[in-house]
């Protein structure tokens, strides 16, 4: 991974931030009673996703955009990024193949992340793939990210070993950052001891399985007793219903997705909700937590939609 002071990593970010190469639909979002109210109970709303559906329900009232790299996958599948990749390609061809193959993928998260910024008036959290390994290369691959858009764009690294150490990095550079984890008191705690994060977001929108959510209470009331430092924030991700955004109304932060939001705006709830109370016991004997056996791993899911991204680049060299 080339490095940020590098040369080559200035000529790289001037290329993601040519603003005529960007495809802005640029719209006047107005601002929604429902979600104003939302808010109201202490809640943020975040939007997972920026395609045209999540255009439809973004108001004023919601805060930052939430991306993945599933999301640039499906995204390339629409052929949004084929382009990109053979221009990338050649700008880069001093480049060996391998790394030409990791900076492109950057590229395009990257210009991806940038062109939602600018077409939702947001901030926009990004997902920090593991590529490698290495601590240092994680850590790298997010300043990079970071400084192509300080003011909008916010790095996050899956929960693993390297990740955290490129968490704990990041963070002591004075670059705010978001550590993803399981719903899992566990790595919460970790992640809190050893990388001090801005926020640390719990879940995901891609365990298809029927595995119970811990209950907002149980989320709130653990992040509570921690030794922490006092600007964690935590984010409840995986808000695929409007049921569970119901659930979550007042936690600090939730990620939910376009259906999600369209629904609950159909049928919100009135009022100041708070924190609801803990569900009934799983079989692990922890309420609402999933047996560790049960969890599909975050840095599993980060390393294969990786790979799974850069093949489709290959593919989409090779093919043109």
């Amino acid at each position: 991974m080339i490095e940020f002071r590098d040369p080559v990593a200035e000529h790289i970010k001037a290329f993601i931030l040519d603003e005529t190469a960007m495809e802005i639909d640029n719209r006047d979002y107005p601002s929604d009673p429902v979600w104003r109210e939302y808010r109201e109970t202490g809640s943020r709303v975040w939007l997972y996703g920026n395609d045209t559906s999540a255009q439809e329900v973004w108001t004023r009232d919601m805060e930052a955009v939430y991306l993945d790299t599933p999301l640039v996958i499906d995204a390339f599948r629409q052929d949004h990024f084929t382009g990109l990749t053979l221009e990338a390609n050649s700008v880069l061809k001093g480049l060996p193949g391998d790394e030409r193959i990791k900076e492109i993928a950057f590229i395009i998260n990257a210009r991806n992340a940038v062109a939602t910024s600018k077409r939702f008036a947001a901030r926009v959290c990004v997902e920090i793939p593991l590529f490698s390994d290495s601590a240092s290369e994680i850590s790298q691959y997010a300043r990079r990210l970071y400084q192509v858009c300080p003011e909008h764009l916010l790095p996050a690294l899956p929960y693993s070993s390297e990740g955290i150490t490129a968490a704990a990095e990041l963070q002591k550079a004075g670059i705010p950052i978001i550590v993803r984890t399981e719903y899992s008191p566990q790595q919460v705690k970790n992640s809190i001891l050893h990388a001090s994060p801005n926020y640390v977001a719990l879940g995901n929108f891609h365990d298809t399985r029927e595995v119970p959510m811990p209950s907002a209470q149980e989320l709130q009331s653990l992040f509570d007793h921690l030794e922490k430092p006092e600007k964690t924030t935590l984010i409840a991700c995986g808000m695929d219903s409007e049921e569970k955004i119901r659930r979550f109304m007042g936690f600090p932060i939730i990620v939910a997705t376009p259906e999600a939001v369209r629904n609950y705006q159909k049928k919100p709830v009135a009022g100041k909700q708070g924190v609801p109370a803990p569900e009934a016991e799983t079989a692990s004997g922890t309420p609402g937590m999933q047996n560790r056996n049960e969890l599909r791993d975050i840095a599993l899911q980060s390393r294969n939609a990786y790979d799974e991204l850069v093949l489709i680049i290959r593919n989409a060299i090779d093919s043109n």
